[in-house]
């Protein structure tokens, strides 16, 4: 798979790259994680794909002064269910109940994840609209894609199975198709790994704001978003778990970005 994207999340956000050896980052990068430190696995694979001459330092968000801090980058990595109340409103009222007897955090909701959940929906409405962050690379991968969709308008199926007839995607590969072209190296669908039961619902209103560049499951899965008015995009799937070849390929423009900052 060749390393080219057609980066349309703005031409003046993010700039187009061919390959590893064509990235310039500046000796210093500063990465914030909307949980903990992102996890090893997203901290190795981002490691992949930055430069070897630059230092990664990396910053839990919700330890941080976010009006004084200065990062270059975000990323909201996987996690529990996104609480039902952040979106729920905005699903036809006839489908409200079934919502919330398919609601599988009902009453588990821990300290830790309310935290998190008040947290990430805060701090993206801030990401999006304040100047501030404007030039901020950021990357949402499942949990993250999922919340960063319900903060830009979007909505969630709550549960594949009754709803779509789909299984729950947990420890499989999915073939992740383009009807936008988003990684110009991609032309054909790639297997990517899933760990998921809940998914992005587009519901067709004013209020989504975003581009959908990747599905899978016949299309019926929204796996890949980018955002208007900022560097940042999001997929569902798991590049850091993924092959080699996807890991890179959909990690790149999100380094680019960061290093461009």
């Amino acid at each position: 798979m060749k390393l080219r994207f057609s980066l349309l999340i703005a031409a003046t956000l993010i700039r187009p790259v061919s390959t590893l050896a064509e990235l310039t980052c500046p000796s210093e990068v500063t990465i914030g994680c909307t949980t903990g430190l992102c996890g090893d696995r997203v901290r190795d694979a981002i490691r992949a794909v930055v430069p070897t001459s630059t230092r990664i330092i990396w910053k839990s968000l919700p330890r941080l002064d976010l009006e004084s801090e200065t990062i270059d980058g975000v990323i909201s990595p996987g996690g529990k269910d996104l609480v039902l109340d952040a979106y729920l409103d905005r699903i036809p009222e006839a489908e409200q109940k079934t919502y919330v007897s398919l609601d599988h955090q009902k009453g588990k909701h821990t300290p830790a994840s309310i935290n998190r959940d008040q947290f990430e929906l805060k701090f993206w409405k801030s990401y999006f609209t304040s100047k501030q962050y404007r030039h901020v690379a950021a990357l949402g991968i499942c949990y993250g894609h999922q919340v960063m969709a319900v903060t830009n308008g979007f909505s969630l199926y709550s549960d594949l199975r009754s709803q779509l007839g789909i299984p729950a995607r947990y420890s499989v590969e999915d073939s992740i198709s383009f009807p936008v072209p988003f990684f110009d190296s991609t032309p054909e669908p790639f297997l990517a790994r899933e760990e998921h039961h809940q998914a992005v619902r587009k519901l067709g209103t004013s209020q989504e704001k975003g581009q959908i560049f990747a599905t899978s499951n016949r299309g019926k899965i929204i796996e890949g978003i980018r955002y208007d008015g900022r560097p940042a995009y999001s997929v569902q799937f798991h590049p850091e778990i993924s092959r080699l070849e996807v890991r890179v390929a959909t990690l790149l423009p999100f380094v680019q970005a960061l290093c461009d900052r």
